[in-house]
């Protein structure tokens, strides 16, 4: 695997093998003798950028507002067809699908507003 490093005097950008680690070579711009560098293996990986960070909060934000657009839809219809609600063998009252449709329904609009203003 190859390590990439510069020159300290030119700035020059050389690559050599990592096999080469502690080794004095000349560098081909300037003449100046480096000492090969070894890879820094605790370096941190690239930190994403701002905007693909804004980018995914988006996506998570639409991502989540359609979800709970979708179970919003499917308790409404329920609702409209007459379908009974069982839960644990238990039939609920259309008062707690009236319910579901109003907090699902609120938190799909809600998440679909957010991010529309995350800063970009």
């Amino acid at each position: 695997m190859d390590i990439t490093f510069n020159c300290d005097s030119c700035g020059q950008e050389l690559v050599v093998d990592e096999v080469a680690v502690g080794v004095t070579v000349e560098c081909p711009n300037c003449g100046q003798e480096l000492t090969v560098p070894s890879r820094d293996w605790s370096a941190p990986s690239e930190t994403p950028t701002p905007a693909a960070t804004m980018n995914a909060q988006i996506l998570g934000l639409r991502v989540a507002g359609t979800i709970f657009g979708l179970v919003c839809l499917a308790e409404l219809l329920c609702l409209v067809t007459g379908a009974e609600l069982v839960v644990g063998g238990h039939q609920m009252p259309h008062l707690v699908g009236v319910v579901t449709v109003v907090v699902t329904g609120g938190l799909s609009f809600w998440l679909w507003k957010l991010s529309c203003f995350v800063t970009r």
